[in-house]
Parts: C-alpha cells; structure tokens; sequence
C-alpha cells in the first residue's frame, strides 16, 4: 500500500478555489483501478496548512493518477497561483493494524513494558538477566572492605520502584 501525502498553503484567499478543484478531482479518483480513499484535513496549529491523505493499492495506481491529464492540468493551476507553497510525500506503509484489526501488528504492540503497578514489581522482560539479579550488589561481609562508600542510604530506584541502595548526595 502507498500513501501520498500532500502539504498545501493555499496562497491568500484561494483557499476556496483549491478546495473546489479538489472537489472536481475527487470524483476521478473512484475510476482508477488501485485508489483505496482520500481524505482532507486543516492543521490545527496552523489553519493556513491543508493536508490530503490518499491510499493507494500500489506505485502503478499512483503512477496512473499523476500522469492523468486532468490532474496535470490542476496541478499547472495550482502552481500558476493557488498554492503559496506545497509538499508532496509518497510512502509505503509498512504496517497497517488498528484496535481490532491486530493482523499486522507487531508481537510488541500493546504490551505493557513498564513495572506493574499491581505487583510493584520490574518486568522481567526489560531487566538486566531476566530479574534473576539484584540491581545493585549487597554489601561485603562484616570485615571485609568495600570499594562502595559507607554514606549510603535505602532508597527507591525511580525507574523499577525497588528498595536500592543509593549514595546520599553532599
């Protein structure tokens, strides 16, 4: 599948024509063999930006709409004046899933990598070692020497939500 992504300013008060000739473009698209759908959209952060989202099955189908005549001539108007500036990108969608279409879905989508809130405990999956080991090593025996300084306090590790041993800022 490819999606054709097309920016536009419409120049100072041409925002009504373009629209209209997109409208007139509109219904040749349905006789293309290989059009899936089209959609028109105004930024919310920029009012001044439309945006037109269109699918199609394949680069042929693409192929056959740019090198249309009605569609050159269209574009000749726009760039003779209705667009102040615009931006084309074509893509190939990679994976195409949603709430209940989950066919494409990566095995990672929609997993929870985070600790549990219910058990407090660190996911296994993102631990060093699978969670079978301590974050920090304990203390040495009584009598031993430690490289770690003795200003060192129990705390809590902000990323697993674990009791850890942490040194006390000066």
């Amino acid at each position: 599948m490819i999606a054709v992504i097309f920016e536009v300013r419409p120049a100072e008060g041409e925002t009504g024509h373009y629209l209209d000739l997109a409208a007139a473009l509109r219904d040749e698209l349905s006789g293309i063999d290989g059009f899936l759908s089209i959609e028109r959209f105004q930024s919310l952060t920029d009012p001044g930006k439309l945006l037109s989202l269109s699918f199609w099955r394949d680069e042929e189908a693409v192929r056959q709409w740019r090198t249309r005549a009605s569609h050159r001539a269209t574009q000749a108007k726009g760039r003779g004046g209705v667009f102040a500036d615009y931006r084309l990108r074509v893509a190939t969608v990679i994976r195409d899933y949603g709430l209940h279409d989950r066919a494409e879905a990566p095995p990672t989508a929609g997993t929870f990598t985070g600790p549990d809130p219910g058990r407090g405990r660190p996911d296994p999956r993102l631990h060093p070692r699978g969670g079978r080991e301590p974050l920090v090593r304990a203390a040495p025996r009584r009598g031993v020497r430690s490289a770690v300084p003795r200003r060192i306090r129990i705390g809590y590790s902000a990323w697993w939500r674990r009791p850890c041993r942490c040194r006390r800022r000066p």
